[in-house]
């Protein structure tokens, strides 16, 4: 159907994407240093949903490790001084308060043995704990307003996702009444 075997296709794909990849690092080193990243979290820890805070001196991300299950960790905003300040929670995304001093995240839990949940949780920082903003409302991807007073919430029922504004007093106003299977994903205030 080709005019050629598979396997010789496959092969001239991959020399060609390695010629590219070789091009584009010879672009990059002739147009300025290459700058290594640095590794923030701890060996042996599959880590996700980095987010710096609006002041750019924090970072927050979630890590899960067999040893100690999950973590939320905060560091300065060069990912120095790491620590655990959250145990047994873990996040699918983090937005910040404008201020730098509170975040807000999709935090997933088991319901019925079987199911999945997620709902949103604040965290102040300098507090100990979490306030849970949501209870079984399968909510995620939250983004705070510009004066941090309220979020914006995806919301699913039934495979029907709804986009709400969620007070941080825990009170919830649909902003849509879909009625067929619409998903939605990471909406944001502009």
């Amino acid at each position: 159907v080709f005019g050629e075997r598979l396997h010789v296709m496959h092969r001239a794909w991959v020399d060609h994407r390695r010629a590219r990849a070789r091009d584009t690092v010879e672009r990059l080193r002739r147009d300025g240093p290459i700058t290594e990243g640095t590794v923030v979290s701890h060996d042996g820890a599959s880590c996700t949903a980095p987010a710096f805070a609006p002041t750019g001196d924090k970072l927050v991300w979630s890590c899960w490790d067999s040893r100690h299950g999950n973590q939320i960790w905060l560091a300065d905003g060069e990912g120095r001084d790491a620590e655990r300040i959250l145990q047994d929670r873990g996040a699918s995304n983090f937005t910040w308060r404008s201020d730098g001093e509170a975040f807000v995240y999709a935090g997933t839990h088991v319901v019925n043995r079987f199911n999945t949940w997620s709902d949103i949780y604040l965290h102040e920082l300098g507090s100990d704990g979490v306030t849970a903003l949501t209870q079984g409302a399968r909510a995620r991807d939250p983004d705070f307003s510009p004066d941090g007073s309220h979020l914006l919430v995806v919301t699913n029922e039934v495979q029907h996702n709804q986009l709400e504004v969620l007070t941080v007093d825990r009170r919830r106003e649909a902003l849509t009444a879909f009625e067929d299977p619409v998903q939605l994903d990471e909406p944001r205030y502009s």
